[in-house]
């Protein structure tokens, strides 16, 4: 599976944000109500939580390298399972509560298979890591000893994404369909859709602020060889 970018916060931020998110988007998904829903519609729509979102298509994943932060270097993750891996799904975790998910004891990094019960998991193609540590990187877990089972991911790999790259690649993931109307398949992900195609293919009439710079969007650019580092 490969990774979106994910922001970081205080693990105390996160106990906190979490409660309210329950109870405030609660009238727009009952299922928000249980700890374990919560986590992963929180991930999915932009809240820090301990849970890692991925995705299993690759073009998705450069997508969203490249789609933010125009003006800085990009990275896809992937990572390798253990074959003996005991991956959770969704119900595992919703079984549990909210104290059990925010335990950070035993250590553990666990791969999740969630259900798909909203129309941006499903067009993603999501899936998640559950993180006892989330606020120390992936990367720095190398050498660190875990317990039986309490790690799924056997390898893990990064493919840097030049930031005077992403203007082209966004081009030519836009004509091979992935686009903010494909991964965000909702009436803001249109509207984003619209105007980043504008910025993308017509840069002199570029919308002001929308991250992309005409100039940058006009140089003609070959992609780069793409090598993973461990």
């Amino acid at each position: 599976m490969v990774r979106r970018p994910c922001e970081v916060v205080q693990p105390h931020h996160r106990a906190r944000a979490s409660s309210p998110f329950q109870t405030s988007a609660f009238p727009s998904d009952g299922r928000v109500k249980q700890a374990g829903y919560a986590l992963f519609l929180a991930r999915h729509h932009g809240l820090p939580t301990r849970v890692l979102d991925w995705t299993a298509n690759v073009l998705y994943a450069l997508y969203f390298a490249c789609m933010e932060h125009v003006d800085h270097d990009g990275n896809v993750w992937a990572f390798r399972q253990r074959g003996y891996a005991h991956v959770l799904d969704a119900f595992d975790l919703v079984d549990q509560d909210e104290a059990q998910l925010l335990s950070s004891k035993p250590s553990r990094v666990k791969i999740v298979h969630p259900v798909f019960n909203s129309a941006r998991l499903i067009a993603q193609e999501g899936g998640f890591t559950l993180h006892s540590d989330p606020w120390r990187p992936l990367e720095d877990l190398v050498g660190v000893r875990f317990g039986k089972r309490s790690l799924d991911i056997e390898h893990l790999y990064r493919w840097l994404i030049p930031k005077r790259a992403k203007p082209t690649l966004l081009r030519e993931l836009s004509g091979l369909g992935v686009s903010h109307r494909n991964v965000f398949p909702e009436l803001d992900g249109i509207a984003r859709s619209l105007w980043e195609t504008e910025a993308l293919w017509n840069p002199d009439r570029q919308r002001p602020n929308s991250g992309l710079q005409p100039t940058a969007a006009r140089k003609r650019m070959r992609p780069p060889r793409l090598k993973p580092r461990r």
